[in-house]
């Protein structure tokens, strides 16, 4: 699985220089985590405790995104899909309680390496014919004036908020994409790396 690269438009590139997209798409529905994801999110959960939890808003990698809130008129420690609220989300669980797969999928890449992932669901009506490619891109959507993931002409989730509701992953759902987000002066390969593990997980057995 090699992740795709969506696009920006010129006035977001031009006003947060080195932000991006990356993408992989991925065959079948919302399904009950593997037994081999459960195993691994109970590896990961047995490592976090509370220091760690302190210390994620240092990590260099999560440092990044937490300026790119902050450019984006939010509050840093807010937002989903992000290292901080995973690690919150173990701290309040007492572990990972099974979310099923796309969300374990992503959150486990996330734990690994601290870029935020997405899961939309794109239907054949949202792309024109369910054999072309999704056309992902970013741009500040108008009527709300944040910064989204568009495919097309439809937004289809706000940077660190949820999928809009035609987008979520459901059981019946034929494929969906996983996305990472490109922070200014985080590497490529990093979030290459995430989205590519978090793929392979969801498509785990």
């Amino acid at each position: 699985m090699e992740a795709i690269r969506g696009s920006v438009t010129e006035e977001l590139a031009a006003e947060l220089p080195g932000i991006g997209i990356l993408w992989v798409a991925v065959q079948g529905g919302a399904r009950p985590d593997s037994l081999g994801l459960q195993l691994e999110l109970d590896h990961a959960a047995d490592r976090i405790t509370g220091a760690t939890a302190v210390l994620a808003n240092t990590e260099p990698v999560s440092a990044h995104y937490r300026a790119l809130r902050a450019q984006l008129g939010m509050d840093p420690d807010t937002g989903s899909g992000t290292l901080e609220s995973i690690v919150r989300r173990r701290l309040l669980e007492g572990g990972f309680r099974p979310n099923g797969i796309p969300g374990d999928a992503l959150a486990l890449a996330t734990l690994e390496t601290g870029v935020p992932l997405w899961a939309l669901a794109l239907e054949p009506a949202q792309t024109g014919d369910p054999t072309i490619v999704p056309a992902l891109f970013l741009d500040v959507d108008k009527k709300t004036g944040a910064v989204s993931i568009f495919n097309g002409e439809l937004p289809v989730c706000v940077l660190f908020g949820e999928p809009a509701a035609e987008a979520v992953v459901a059981k019946k759902s034929e494929s969906y994409v996983v996305v990472a987000l490109v922070a200014p002066g985080v590497l490529s390969e990093v979030c290459e790396l995430a989205v590519e593990r978090a793929a392979e997980l969801c498509q785990s057995t």
